[in-house]
């Protein structure tokens, strides 16, 4: 078993990033944009010694990190970078999106943790990381509306009914076991 995919497979982005902008091709991007979350979510895995690739989030804060980096990338395409190169936002949006809820996510389950999660981590830190994705979920749909971008409202709505749901299970369900 090669640890060298991932590496290949960053290669990979690069040349599909370059691809798309000299092409200014939205759908090369998207490509470009799966193989990134593919080779990040590899070296992570394999730096962590989990071996083959798995959604393996080792650092949750790290990609956390990276979403609003991605999340920046998507705000200079809409409003900086030359007109050809606009319709890219959209695309950086929904990846920078996803990495920052599915770090957050992470975090609400077992805490900020650097190799393996906990499933018993500290409550509280968990509390807090619960809290903070719910303001996020909520900022996204305060911001759809304001700005009108329904990207925002769809990611915004997706996890806070997730977040909901994994809050009463994580805190509500085990405090109420008598009840049921």
């Amino acid at each position: 078993e090669s640890e060298q995919w991932p590496a290949l497979t960053g290669v990979h982005t690069v040349l599909l990033t370059a691809l798309a902008y000299g092409l200014r091709n939205r759908l090369n991007l998207i490509h470009a944009a799966i193989c990134f979350f593919i080779s990040i979510g590899g070296t992570m895995s394999y730096l962590a010694d989990w071996g083959a690739y798995s959604l393996h989030i080792s650092s949750p804060l790290r990609f956390l990190g990276i979403g609003i980096g991605v999340l920046g990338l998507a705000w200079l395409h809409a409003k900086r970078v030359a007109l050809a190169f606009q319709p890219f936002a959209r695309v950086y949006a929904h990846l920078g999106l996803l990495l920052i809820h599915l770090s957050l996510w992470f975090l609400a389950l077992f805490g900020n943790f650097e190799d393996t999660p906990d499933w018993g981590g500290d409550k509280a830190e968990r509390l807090v990381f619960t809290v903070v994705w719910g303001v996020v979920s909520v900022l996204s749909l305060w911001l759809a509306g304001v700005l009108g971008q329904r990207v925002l409202r769809g990611y915004g709505l997706t996890f806070l009914i997730i977040n909901v749901y994994t809050f009463y299970f994580q805190f509500v369900v085990p405090e109420t076991g008598e009840l049921w």
